[in-house]
């Protein structure tokens, strides 16, 4: 018993330390992306070079593309650290041998292969997601009806204006790149990360869903 707890508790740090490395890429993502919509006003896909085919001279074209190749990279790194988060849980989960925390658990991991569980934070909903429709690119993120929104790419409860347009904008500016949220959904004891990407698909909007304010009352 005593080194089974002892594994669990190794696996816990590492746990720990994943996530913890998981957020500060998501940190530096948000910032890099904010940076590139609101100061050079471009995006990860809007046109650096004029109408003539020269860089423009309204922004620092050099910068910006540093940006991208950044964001580009750190999305990578973001896709490898879920996976070792997601390998890391199974192993912990296997070894408390909880039938119904593992029954839970892969039945989530199986709808998203971005979507680790992550402990509750001091963050406060601010949306609440409505309508997803099946195949879009937010089911496909792993988000479902009635979840409530703690974290949209940057935006919390905190900074949010209460102007659903500026959610809107946001997606609008991703559109084909990883949007990161954290996300409390009814029932489940913690909070889970996810990854969409805005993106054209069959149905209406980049996401496939409605995102609407929430408050507590």
């Amino acid at each position: 018993m005593s080194v089974r707890m002892s594994e669990g508790n190794e696996l816990r740090g590492v746990l720990l330390q994943l996530d913890n490395e998981r957020r500060e890429i998501e940190k530096e993502i948000s910032e890099l992306t904010d940076a590139l919509n609101l100061q050079f006003g471009v995006g990860m896909s809007g046109p650096l070079v004029d109408a003539e085919s020269y860089p423009r001279s309204d922004i620092d074209v050099h910068q910006a593309r540093t940006f991208r190749h950044r964001v580009a990279c750190l999305q990578t790194d973001h896709t490898h650290i879920m996976q070792a988060i997601q390998a890391k849980l199974h192993q912990l989960h296997m070894l408390e041998g909880s039938k119904q925390t593992n029954v839970t658990q892969e039945h989530n991991l199986s709808e998203s292969d971005s979507k680790p569980f992550v402990p509750r934070t001091s963050l406060k909903p601010f949306l609440r997601v409505d309508q997803v429709a099946e195949t879009s690119p937010a089911a496909r993120g792993g988000l479902k009806d009635n979840d409530l929104i703690l974290k949209f790419g940057s935006v919390t409860r905190e900074n949010f204006t209460g102007n659903i347009s500026s959610i809107a904008s946001i997606i609008q500016n991703s559109q084909g790149r990883m949007l990161s949220l954290e996300v409390m959904r009814p029932g489940l004891s913690d909070n889970l990360a996810l990854s969409l990407t805005p993106q054209i698909w069959s149905g209406r909007g980049l996401l496939g869903c409605r995102v609407l304010p929430h408050t507590d009352d």
